[in-house]
C-alpha cells in the first residue's frame, strides 16, 4: 500500500501507520483478526469520502463527473488482505476470455485479438458475414446490484465466512460527498460498488464472468454462433476487459435477438444497463444494407465503419501510416505546452524527457510498430526539448549518439523510439514462443505459422498485428539461440545447428528418417549419424559433431533469450541488447588519462558513479558531462580533481 495515498474520513494516510506501528500495531492486529472471525467491521470503518472528478474540460451535469471513493486507511486493509487472498484463485475461476485484473494477463491481450477480427471483417466479401459490437456499460460500477453479486460469490464457491466479510465492506459503507471542499451529510447507498474500493475491480470481474458463462453456454448449445478467422484457430464469441464489452457472432437477425434476450435477462438480474447511444456495430465488407439497417434497429446500436480506440489502441484496418499516429505526437505536445511557463535546467529537461516524453509512446508500441515518420519525430521532440527548452534557440552541445547511451557508458539514458518499439513488440515475439496457452497466441498461430516453427518462418505479410511482430522478429533474430534440454525436436527441422535446420543442408531427408527427433540419434552422449539413411556432406559432418550439450528430460528444447542471464526475454533487456548493436564498439575510445580512471571514462564522458564523487550539484555535474574532452582534461587533471568548479 502507497503511504502517501489520499486519505479518508479520518485523515490518516499509511505512512501515519507505518511510522508509529510499534504503538498501534497491536492493535490493528486485534481488529484486522476480529473482521476475519465474525466476517464484520466496525461501521466507521467503512465510511468513504467522494471525490468527484471531471471528465471533460469545462463539466456542466453531475454525470460529467467520474465519483472516486476516498477509503480509511485501515478499511482498505482489510480489503487488501481480500484481495491478495482471492487473487490467486482468479485464474481457476475466470475464463480466458476476461483479461482484466488477473496475472499474466493485459490490454494487449484482447487488443490484439480485436486487430485481428477486424482486419479480417474488412477483407472477408461473405455475404453473410460477421458482426463485432463494442458494448458501453452505463455507470457500470455504480449499477452492480448486491443481491447479485452475493449469488455470484456462493455460485463461485466462495467459503460463508468470506461471503458475510465481502458484502458486509460493501454494503455498510457511508458514502460522503466532497463539493467546493465541504464534506456534505452521509447517505448509504443501496447497490454498486465503490470506485477507488481496492476489492470492487475484483468484485466485478466476478459479476462479469456470470454473463461470460451465460455466453459461453448458448455458444455450446449452437444458439450463439461467434466468430472464427482461421480454420483450426478460436472461435470468439466475446471478450471482456472489465467494464469493456466486445461481442461477436454472425450477421443474422436470429443472431440479433439471441444477443438482445441474453444481455437482458443480464440486466434484470445484474442491474448493469448497455448504454446504446455510446455502443457501436461493425459489420464485415460484404454485408448488405439492407441488413445492417434491420440488425441496428433490433438491437438499437448504431452501425460505424471504424471502432476507433480499444483500450488507448487504435484499431488499424490496413496498413499502418503516419496520420493513425498523429495522436501521439499530439500528446507530446501538449505535454510540452503544459511545461512552458516553468523555468528548467537542462538536468531538469533531460529528467522530464526520459520519465515523461519516453513513457508517453510506450504504452501504442506494445503491438504496433510506429512508422519511421513517427519515431524519427518522437526522437526529434525529446532532443530538442533537452537542449532548447520550449524556445527555439540552443545549441545541442553533445552528439546524440552520446546521450542515448547508458549512464554507465557516460549517456544519460534517454531512450529511442524505434529501438524501444522493437523491444516491446519483443514481449509479443516471446510469447508466440513460450506462452503457447494465450488466446491471441493460438490464433496467430493458426492462421500464420501452419504449425511451423515461429523463428524458421520467412517473413510474410498480413494485418497490422503481424507485420509489427514479423519486423520485430527479424530484428531481434540474433539474440537467440536454440537451447536442446529433453531432444525431443526434429532433427530437421529444428534450428539447432548454428540456427539454421538440418534439413536445409542437405538434398533431400530420406523418408525412413523424416520423423527423427535430435535424441534419436543422440544416443549416449554422443552422435550416432551411422544411423541415418540420408547422406550427410563432410562439413555438415563436422558441424554436427561439434555441436556438444547433455540431454535433459526435465525440460523441454526451447528458444534462449541472449540479452539475460535467465534466457528469459524483458522489455529492458531487449533495449540494452539493441542499443548494443546500434552502438559501433569502435567509436567508443577510452581514453587512459590515469589508470584509475580508463574505466570511468568513455569519449571524455563522465559515468554516472564517478560524476556522484565529485561531491557537486546536480547542474554543476551535467556541466561538466557536457563540456567537450579538452577543457574535461584540464578540470580532471589539474589539482588532482579537487578544485570545485564554478557554477556556469
Amino acid at each position: 500500500m502507497h503511504p502517501l495515498k489520499a486519505p479518508g474520513p479520518d485523515g490518516f494516510q499509511g505512512v501515519f501507520f507505518r511510522q508509529y506501528w510499534h504503538i498501534l500495531g497491536d492493535d490493528i492486529y486485534e481488529m484486522i483478526n476480529q473482521a476475519f472471525t465474525t466476517g464484520q467491521l466496525n461501521p466507521t470503518l467503512a465510511e468513504t469520502l467522494i471525490c468527484l472528478i471531471p471528465k471533460v474540460d469545462c463539466p456542466k451535469h453531475f454525470k460529467d463527473f467520474r465519483p472516486i471513493s476516498l477509503c480509511n486507511t485501515l478499511y482498505k486493509l482489510i480489503t487488501k488482505i481480500l484481495v491478495n487472498r482471492l487473487r490467486p484463485m482468479l485464474d481457476s475461476i475466470i475464463g480466458p476470455f476476461q483479461s482484466s485484473f488477473l496475472p499474466g494477463r493485459g490490454t494487449c491481450d484482447n487488443a490484439i485479438i480485436l486487430q485481428e477480427i477486424i482486419y479480417n471483417m474488412q477483407k472477408s466479401k461473405a455475404k453473410k458475414g460477421d458482426v463485432a459490437y463494442k458494448i458501453d456499460l452505463e455507470k457500470a460500477y455504480d449499477n452492480v446490484n448486491w443481491n447479485f453479486l452475493r449469488s455470484c460469490l456462493h455460485d463461485f464457491g466462495f467459503p460463508q465466512l468470506t461471503v458475510k466479510l465481502i458484502m458486509h465492506c460493501v454494503s455498510s459503507s457511508s458514502l460522503s460527498l466532497i463539493w467546493n471542499g465541504k464534506r456534505l451529510p452521509n447517505f448509504s447507498p443501496t447497490r454498486g460498488l465503490r470506485q477507488g474500493d481496492p476489492l470492487s475491480p475484483y468484485l466485478f470481474v466476478l459479476c462479469m464472468e456470470k454473463l461470460s458463462l451465460a455466453i459461453s453456454a448458448a455458444v455450446q448449445n449452437n444458439s450463439w454462433k461467434p466468430l472464427q478467422i482461421s480454420k483450426n484457430g478460436p472461435r470468439f464469441s466475446h471478450l471482456f476487459f472489465a467494464d469493456d464489452v466486445l461481442l461477436f457472432s454472425k450477421a443474422t437477425c436470429a443472431q440479433g435477438r439471441v444477443m438482445a434476450n441474453l444481455f437482458n435477462n443480464f440486466s434484470k438480474a445484474s442491474g448493469l444497463r448497455i448504454n446504446c447511444a455510446k455502443s457501436r456495430a461493425l459489420f464485415s465488407k460484404g454485408v448488405t444494407r439492407r441488413k445492417v439497417d434491420k440488425m441496428t434497429t433490433l438491437s438499437n446500436i448504431r452501425s460505424t465503419t471504424s471502432l476507433g480506440k480499444y483500450l488507448g489502441f487504435p484499431m488499424i484496418s490496413g496498413r499502418a501510416k503516419k496520420e493513425d499516429f498523429n495522436f501521439i505526437l499530439d500528446k507530446i505536445n501538449s505535454r510540452l505546452a503544459s511545461w512552458k511557463n516553468k523555468f528548467l535546467n537542462k538536468l531538469g529537461r533531460v529528467t522530464l524527457a526520459k520519465s515523461v516524453l519516453n513513457s508517453i509512446p510506450t504504452y501504442y508500441m506494445q503491438i504496433h510498430w510506429l512508422p519511421s515518420a513517427i519515431c524519427s519525430k518522437i526522437d526529434q521532440t525529446t532532443r530538442n526539448f533537452i537542449w532548447k527548452g520550449n524556445t527555439n534557440k540552443g545549441i545541442h552541445l553533445v552528439n546524440w549518439h552520446t546521450i542515448i547511451q547508458t549512464k554507465k557508458d557516460g549517456g544519460l539514458g534517454v531512450r529511442l523510439a524505434r529501438e524501444t518499439n522493437t523491444a516491446m513488440l519483443g514481449k509479443l515475439v516471446w510469447d508466440i514462443q513460450q506462452n503457447t496457452n494465450k488466446p491471441w497466441v493460438h490464433m496467430i498461430k493458426d492462421k500464420y505459422l501452419y504449425n511451423k516453427m515461429f523463428f524458421n518462418t520467412p517473413r510474410s505479410y498480413g494485418s497490422p498485428i503481424w507485420n509489427s511482430i514479423s519486423k520485430a522478429k527479424q530484428v531481434l533474430l540474433e539474440g537467440y539461440h536454440f537451447r536442446i534440454s529433453d531432444g525431443s525436436s526434429s532433427l530437421w527441422y529444428s534450428p539447432w545447428l548454428s540456427k539454421d535446420l538440418l534439413g536445409r543442408k542437405v538434398d533431400y531427408v530420406a523418408i525412413q528418417d523424416s520423423h527423427l527427433r535430435i535424441k534419436d540419434v543422440f544416443i549416449n552422449d554422443a552422435w550416432q549419424l551411422n544411423l541415418l539413411y540420408t547422406p550427410l556432406q563432410p562439413d555438415v559432418i563436422t558441424s554436427i559433431m561439434n555441436t556438444h550439450f547433455i540431454l535433459n528430460n526435465g525440460t523441454s528444447d526451447c528458444f534462449i533469450w541472449n540479452g539475460n542471464i535467465s534466457g528469459v526475454y524483458s522489455a529492458s533487456s531487449g533495449y540494452n541488447w539493441l542499443l548494443e548493436q546500434r552502438a559501433n564498439i569502435q567509436d567508443l575510445l577510452v581514453l587512459e588519462w590515469d589508470v584509475s580512471l580508463k574505466h570511468s571514462l568513455r569519449k571524455g564522458n563522465f559515468c554516472a558513479d564517478f560524476l556522484a564523487k565529485l561531491g557537486s550539484a546536480n547542474d554543476e555535474k551535467f556541466f561538466i558531462w557536457e563540456s567537450p574532452p579538452p577543457d574535461m582534461q584540464d578540470l580532471l587533471l589539474s589539482n588532482a580533481l579537487r578544485v570545485p568548479y564554478p557554477r556556469a
